[in-house]
């Protein structure tokens, strides 16, 4: 007869050779050869950073894309600083600045008829021509940039170019330059020798006349006109001290919600067709005799004056062509001559005659 413990050894024998078997079953999975190379771990630069680098003057960009500014870079004289010949390009100057040096030429320079130019973020300072000059760009954008102190214009922006939050100060020519249906918002021009913003007149041909909207924009201490525009819109904008009009509209145009003041020559000045709404417009006083005013349209008809408030000039309003829209007017503090000189025929408004004496008819001009 067996004994208990020869019973338990033969049982735990016969369990560990089962266990065994499953445990080789197991591990026994599985080819043995090597599934080759190691792939390489870490991406390309082009697929870290799929953008083109910039980092000497002058370059040239051929091909569509996207490039991007390395660091602060300097030109070379009789040379622009980065010239576009292609479509479809993003130029990014990464908050860097682009320096031109004596007898350079364009900071950026896009050259021949192309189209989808984006340009952002930076500065182009000290050029011997224009800061940016897309002048014969179609549908280009201008994001963030500053143009400072260049020879030419700070900013010659094409057709149908759109600007925001762009800078233009100390040009030697205009700050801003836009052509045919531009859209400039949120953008300051100060001190340049000729005007803060000038949109060139639209084009003829089998486009229709159009020509800028220009909205919560700033102009002060210009050397010509605070804003030049044709068949434009300008609203909500500032146009303070410069030594023109603070802002000169023609044909056809729109001044609404604007506030001008102190400007050298007349707050607004219209030709024909515009409508001068709803503006605040401060004079700088006395000018002996000066043929300013506060709004001045001289010899143009198809205006509309209405709802603007006049202060501080020689006269507040002077019209001399036929078939203008004189309403809802106030003038006040006016130093000479009178504050409504309407020479010519059209529909106005009635005027109280002194201060204090009030009219009740809805489209009265009022002067206090």
């Amino acid at each position: 007869m067996k004994t208990p413990h020869l019973l338990l050894a033969t049982a735990l024998v016969v369990l560990l050779s089962t266990l065994n078997a499953q445990l080789s079953t197991v591990f026994a999975q599985g080819g043995l050869t090597p599934p080759g190379a190691p792939a390489p771990l870490f991406k390309t630069l082009q697929q870290v950073e799929p953008r083109t680098p910039i980092s000497a003057l002058p370059f040239t960009i051929s091909n569509s894309g996207s490039f991007y500014v390395t660091s602060n870079l300097t030109g070379i004289a009789s040379a622009n600083g980065i010239t576009v010949q292609a479509d479809d390009v993003t130029l990014d100057l990464s908050g860097f600045t682009l320096a031109g040096v004596a007898s350079s030429l364009d900071g950026i320079h896009v050259t021949g008829l192309h189209t989808n130019v984006a340009i952002r973020n930076g500065t182009v300072r000290g050029w011997g021509g224009d800061g940016i000059d897309a002048s014969s760009l179609f549908s280009g954008s201008f994001l963030e940039l500053r143009a400072i102190g260049n020879v030419g214009n700070g900013f010659n922006a094409g057709t149908n170019a759109l600007l925001n939050l762009c800078i233009a100060d100390y040009n030697q020519a205009n700050g801003i330059v836009a052509s045919r249906a531009a859209m400039i918002q949120n953008c300051t021009a100060r001190e340049n020798g000729a005007a803060g913003f000038f949109v060139l007149p639209p084009g003829g041909g089998a486009f229709p006349p159009a020509g800028a909207q220009l909205i919560n924009c700033f102009a002060h201490t210009n050397g010509g006109n605070g804003f030049t525009v044709t068949v434009s819109q300008v609203i909500n904008c500032y146009s303070a001290n410069n030594l023109g009009h603070g802002i000169f509209c023609s044909t056809r145009s729109q001044v609404t919600g604007c506030k001008v003041m102190l400007n050298h020559l007349s707050g607004i000045f219209a030709t024909s067709g515009s409508s001068i709404i709803g503006n605040s417009v401060v004079g700088v006083g006395a000018t002996l005799g000066s043929t300013n005013a506060c709004i001045l349209s001289i010899g143009g008809s198809g205006n509309r004056f209405e709802d603007n408030h006049l202060m501080n000039h020689d006269t507040g309003m002077l019209v001399t062509g036929g078939n203008n829209f004189i309403f809802k007017n106030t003038s006040q503090g006016i130093t000479l001559a009178s504050n409504y000189v309407i020479t010519a025929g059209g529909s106005i408004g009635p005027t109280n005659t002194a201060s204090g004496v009030v009219t009740n008819h809805p489209w009265a001009n009022f002067i206090e």
